[in-house]
């Protein structure tokens, strides 16, 4: 196998064990930084000279077991390392330790409609925002009445395209919350799988 090959199957393998956040701490005794490093040395170890040994090595989690996947969807987006695909969504900019985790469409109204727990608390329905918009002047507002004022959302296109917020206006009402945050997923999903082409 050329090196060229070997550093594409490496990074592929980076790329998922990112996503999954494999790196971090997952319970069930999984410890990166002792039980991962250690089962993926001794997996790389038995492959010297031979292929890049990505299957094998994506095998060392599942018999761990830890979740992990390779193939991504709509319904499996809030599994991933949620730091990392932030990261990836808002193109790879530092932005999870400067702003707040914010719910798009507010989670009182949302809990008063009735929405699932989850449904809410999920990246489908988060964006990064700086703490003092979040918890200022959009605490708690409906999504269309807070991104349609201009005194709060000056440029609503350019938010739009950044927080990979559904182009069509008609789901930005709170009645709409699960067509909404379907619309969004698909954008999500679409801004993680151009890292794996």
């Amino acid at each position: 196998m050329s090196i060229r090959v070997w550093l594409i199957r490496g990074l592929e393998q980076l790329f998922h064990s990112l996503v999954n956040g494999v790196f971090r701490s997952k319970g069930a005794g999984w410890i990166p930084y002792k039980t991962g490093i250690k089962k993926l040395l001794e997996e790389i170890k038995n492959h010297k000279n031979l292929d890049f040994p990505i299957d094998n090595l994506f095998q060392v989690y599942t018999n761990h077991p830890i979740t992990f996947t390779t193939s991504y969807d709509t319904n499996n987006l809030d599994q991933l390392d949620s730091s990392f695909v932030y990261y990836l969504m808002y193109d790879q900019a530092k932005t999870i330790r400067t702003n707040d985790i914010d719910h798009i469409m507010p989670k009182s109204i949302l809990e008063g409609l009735k929405y699932d727990w989850a449904k809410i608390n999920s990246i489908k329905n988060f964006q990064l925002i700086d703490y003092g918009t979040n918890r200022g002047e959009k605490n708690g507002k409906a999504f269309a009445v807070w991104i349609n004022n201009p005194a709060y959302v000056t440029d609503k296109a350019a938010f739009v395209k950044l927080h990979l917020i559904p182009t069509d206006e008609t789901l930005w009402t709170e009645d709409k919350f699960e067509e909404f945050a379907e619309k969004r997923a698909e954008q999500i999903l679409t801004k993680l799988t151009k890292y794996t082409a």
